[in-house]
């Protein structure tokens, strides 16, 4: 028996989704370790904030990739800084180490690197076959 996973499935919901979501948050865990911050690597507002924001922005620049769309680099970074300003202000209005402002701009980074992986995986119609 065979199962074939259509590219857009792959691209999309495996690798930038959940792959993503596993990806994003042990890349956070690395950067965290690499710079010796003393931040809990799970916090209640984690799930909100980090993870559903990721899946939401990996699945929309993972449609824009697979669909064609030009500019999307330049959207990425665009949505990068405007985040990033938003973290900024409030981590340093409350006296938040200057660190974790660049711990979430590369995490934000390593994010977007899977919906790029899995916007290429669709746009490139590259199918996956598993048999049983």
């Amino acid at each position: 028996m065979e199962f074939i996973v259509e590219p857009w499935m792959m691209g999309l919901i495996i690798v930038s989704c959940l792959l993503g979501s596993l990806g994003s948050y042990l890349f956070y865990i690395l950067l965290a370790l690499i710079t010796n911050l003393e931040k809990k690597p799970f916090n209640e507002n984690i799930l909100i904030t980090g993870i559903l924001t990721g899946i939401l922005e990996r699945a929309f620049f993972t449609c824009l990739i697979g669909f064609g769309i030009q500019g999307v680099a330049i959207a990425m970074i665009a949505w990068i800084t405007i985040k990033s300003q938003l973290h900024d202000k409030a981590l340093i209005d409350n006296h938040i180490n200057v660190k974790v402002v660049y711990l979430g701009v590369l995490s934000s980074m390593g994010s977007l690197f899977f919906a790029i992986f899995g916007g290429v995986l669709w746009r490139e119609e590259h199918y996956f076959i598993f048999s049983f």
